[in-house]
This record gives C-alpha cells, sequence and structure tokens, in this order.
C-alpha cells in the first residue's frame, strides 16, 4: 500500500470510459498514440517528475478495480456521465458505422441494426415492446458502475451512487467538460493551460426524437437518469467548492499586493 506522501509523484487513474461521454479527450490526455494525436498536438500535461498510471478502455468498474488497492490514497477514478437519451442517441447513430458503441442482443432488433437495406430507426427502438428494450440493456451508466446483475436492480443503484458520492473519485459531465477536466486538474494537479475538451465529430448525432419516443425512452431509462442526477448534483457541489477556493485565493493574493511594499504606489521606480 503505497502512502499518502508518494502521491506527489506516483498517482494512479481509472477511468470506466462510458461510450459517448467524451472518453476520448480524457484518453487522449494520458495515452499519446491515441488516434486524437493526429490532428492535435501531443502536449504534456503531467508535470515533470511525477507519474500517473492510466487505466481506461470501454471496461466496467469491476473489472477495472484491480489496478488499485483498497483505501489507496494515490488512487483516483473519474466518472464523466451525460443525459442518457444525449447519450444514447449519440452511440446509436455510431452504430451505422459500426456497433462498438451500441448493439442489442434481442434477435429481430439485432437484425434490423444490421440490415442496410432497412436499418432500425432509433424511433423504432424507442416504441419496440418493453420486454425487447430489456434486453439491449439500455442502463449502461449502472452496466458499467455496477455490473452485477444478480444484485438486484435497487442494490445496484445503491453500490452505483456510492462511487459518484465517493471521495475518491473526480466526477464530471459531459455538458460542462471543460469544468470536469479542470477538476481533474486540480486533483492531479495537470497542466491543461494549453489543452481545451474537444469532441469527435459524428454525422450521424443530429438524429431527433419525437416526443413520445423521448417520454419511452426516459422511462426505460429512469436508473440511468438517477446516476445521471447523483453524478450532477456531485459535480456542481464540487466545482461551487474550487471556484469558491480559487475566489479566495485571489482575494488573499490581491490583499498582499495592495500592501506596501507590493503596492505600485509603494514600489520605487528606478529609472536607468
Amino acid at each position: 500500500m503505497r502512502d499518502a506522501m508518494s502521491c506527489s509523484t506516483t498517482q494512479t487513474l481509472i477511468f470506466p470510459h462510458v461510450p459517448k461521454c467524451g472518453g476520448t479527450t480524457v484518453a487522449a490526455l494520458f495515452q499519446p498514440t491515441r488516434r486524437l494525436h493526429a490532428i492535435i498536438p501531443a502536449l504534456s500535461v503531467v508535470p515533470a517528475g511525477r507519474t500517473i498510471s492510466f487505466h481506461g478502455g470501454h471496461r466496467t468498474a469491476q473489472q477495472l478495480e484491480r489496478f488499485c488497492a483498497r483505501r489507496d490514497p494515490c488512487c483516483v477514478w473519474l466518472i464523466i456521465l451525460r443525459d442518457p437519451i444525449a447519450r444514447l442517441v449519440s452511440a446509436f447513430a455510431t452504430s451505422q458505422e459500426d456497433h462498438q458503441h451500441f448493439d442489442c442482443s434481442h434477435r429481430r432488433l439485432h437484425a434490423r441494426l444490421r440490415d442496410r437495406s432497412n436499418p432500425l430507426t432509433i424511433e423504432e427502438l424507442a416504441l419496440a415492446p418493453l420486454k425487447q428494450l430489456a434486453s439491449c440493456n439500455l442502463n449502461t451508466y449502472l452496466d458499467v458502475l455496477a455490473p452485477q446483475r444478480g444484485n438486484g436492480e435497487a442494490k445496484r443503484l445503491r453500490h452505483a451512487r456510492s462511487r459518484i458520492a465517493s471521495d475518491d473519485a473526480v466526477v464530471g459531465v459531459h455538458e460542462r467538460m471543460g469544468q470536469t477536466l479542470q477538476l481533474l486538474a486540480h486533483r492531479l494537479s495537470l497542466n491543461l493551460s494549453r489543452y481545451d475538451a474537444f469532441f469527435t465529430y459524428n454525422p450521424h448525432a443530429t438524429i431527433k426524437l419525437t416526443a413520445k419516443a423521448r417520454r419511452r425512452l426516459k422511462r426505460v431509462l429512469a436508473p440511468d437518469y438517477e446516476l445521471y442526477s447523483a453524478a450532477r448534483r456531485t459535480f456542481e457541489a464540487r466545482w461551487e467548492a474550487l471556484r469558491k477556493a480559487w475566489q479566495a485565493m485571489f482575494a488573499a493574493a490581491v490583499a498582499i499586493l495592495s500592501q506596501p511594499p507590493y503596492h505600485p504606489f509603494h514600489t520605487p521606480i528606478t529609472i536607468p
């Protein structure tokens, strides 16, 4: 077990990458070989003398736990969620080009997803019978954060919420990606002064849903909406705390610089 003092030089970041939640932006920070480095300069965001061991990918929290000992003070989790319907629409749109981000095990829906002549639309998916939708495992946040299916939904939700509320986690939301990265940078002492949030372009992500389909999906995605709401609350509280801390630091610096010998009226001027 590492002690807290060693965290100044070595830390571990665990990132269960939920598809279509800005994870490629995060992975590009710590994996220089990621494809996005073909379009942006490779920047070193980790200060010299420090090491961050990054473990991510489209894996569940349970699969990633092995990279961190329990109660390891040098281990930080990063959880980024997004409005569940917006995430599903983006994942479904991407499935028109590949099936890495969305698929369904129900035989009829699975066949329609791969039928180029008559592909399944997200409207049809949303209005499919509930038994068919259940086989699509649409509640991705629940499956990633608490994949133990035999434990019952209520217990899994409690477990997933506890991950979000943990002091070990940096919690962000896709809609506020810039501020999410600032929370991460503050926690890991990263240098993100020349690094902005960016997203890969998805030409199919303009799909529109009818109000009926949206209501249906919101009902089906109720567990993920519960987790998304918990993530937003945690994010908002921690962002506000960080903003107030920055304001206090700035006010203290201004107070010091307003006193002699720092104040410009008290600083002697030498003319060569």
